[in-house]
């Protein structure tokens, strides 16, 4: 049996209850715990996805916990599934290991969780866009100046040249012979 999800293809042997042909070949976490195989996924929507495309195939072939259920939690089929609350919740195996390695988080505690940390980035984004706002004016104010002064050497010294001219020209006598 398996499943391909976004390009990475998840191999799941068969015969589960032998431990040396247990694997399963996906990124996240793997734990083995009596027989029952913990795969963690990262926490972002588009692994959130992955994984219920990964219960969607254990579905599609009758092996999900309803169907382990069924059968007593026993057999040599293996199930899958996504943890929710009921799992995380339970007694044994399974309620351990997800309260000692996860959180019980509703999709509207992570959208709220998500929420947060927009508003934060778009707070810090705009604290940061103040100070180079502020910045950017300093640096106008000072080339304002710095133009300014230019300005004022600039006439000063078409002044200067003028007065030098005027001086000069008139220190000289021009003297016309015909």
């Amino acid at each position: 049996m398996g499943v391909k999800l976004e390009g990475v293809e998840i191999g799941l042997k068969s015969n589960f209850h032998a431990s040396a042909r247990r694997r399963l070949f996906l990124y996240g976490i793997l734990e083995v715990i009596q027989e029952i195989l913990f795969v963690g996924f990262t926490k972002d929507w588009t692994v959130f996805n992955n994984a219920l495309a990964f219960e969607n195939h254990f579905e599609a072939e009758g092996y999900v916990k309803r169907d382990w259920k069924l059968k007593n939690h026993r057999g040599p089929e293996m199930f899958g599934w996504v943890a929710r609350a009921d799992d995380y919740r339970c007694q044994g195996p399974i309620g351990a290991f997800l309260r000692e390695n996860g959180d019980l988080k509703t999709v509207g505690d992570l959208e709220s969780e998500e929420a947060h940390k927009t508003d934060q980035l778009v707070a810090t984004l705009a604290s940061d866009i103040e100070v180079k706002n502020s910045h950017v004016e300093k640096l106008k104010s000072k080339c304002n100046e710095t133009t300014a002064s230019l300005d004022m050497m600039m006439e000063q010294r078409e002044q200067i040249l003028q007065k030098y001219n005027e001086g000069f020209c008139s220190s000289f006598i021009f003297y016309v012979f015909c």
